[in-house]
């Protein structure tokens, strides 16, 4: 069962949202023949990065993918978990432009056998804007009362970011996993001389309109 959730439905600033550019799926680190997968530093996949702020030091592990401690809710590919407990995840361009965030998958660990202790139910989210504001939001994973484990699928329309992060609520396990990231293209947004010209056009196309219907001549037979 899948539980779908809204989230917040913004748009900052001016730009249009365009179709999804990008779908991070991370199948490419699943561990082999099912053991448990390690991503030492960020992974980086469609021109993003995904980056946590616990990784270990020494070039350490900053992710872990399927494996036998990890019951993953991709079961066919991959879905990232952070490595260490209440890391900060955060999600950008490699190159710092805009995107949209359109939506993503996350999952508790009800179904994690490692003994890293309770469920976890509430992630927080901020959302940092091109324009240089910033929203947070908490969103509740659900378990759907003791099945083993549930895809939560939080949907969004928010535009244009410059990154946004999440991490698991103090007080619950610490650990969360995500996979399926639907990001787009922020649509460009004509420049003032554009608009401009667009308008004189419209006008000049309105005036020879009205011109044609002041000069049109009526023959009664």
């Amino acid at each position: 069962m899948m539980k779908r959730i809204a989230a917040i439905a913004l748009l900052a600033g001016s730009a249009a949202p365009a179709a999804a550019a990008a779908v991070l799926d991370f199948d490419a680190a699943r561990g082999r023949n099912g053991r448990t997968g390690y991503v030492y530093g960020p992974w980086v996949e469609d021109g993003f990065r995904v980056s946590a702020d616990r990784c270990p030091a020494n070039n350490g592990a900053c992710f872990v993918t399927t494996g036998t401690t990890l019951t993953s809710l991709d079961r066919t590919g991959a879905a990232l978990t952070n490595q260490l407990g209440g890391a900060v995840v955060t999600v950008a361009r490699v190159d710092g432009a805009a995107f949209v965030l359109d939506e993503l998958t996350m999952a508790n660990n009800y179904g994690n056998f490692s003994g890293f202790g309770p469920v976890t139910m509430d992630v927080d989210f901020t959302f940092a804007f091109a324009d240089g504001s910033s929203r947070a939001q908490t969103y509740v994973l659900d378990n759907f009362a003791g099945q083993r484990l549930t895809p939560n699928v939080l949907t969004f329309d928010l535009s244009p970011l410059l990154s946004f992060s999440f991490t698991p609520r103090a007080g619950s396990s610490g650990f969360v996993q995500f996979d399926n990231i639907r990001l787009g293209d922020v649509a460009a947004v004509p420049e003032p001389a554009s608009w401009a010209m667009m308008i004189v056009g419209i006008g000049a196309a309105g005036g020879a309109l009205r011109r044609r219907r002041t000069h049109a001549v009526v023959t009664l037979g």
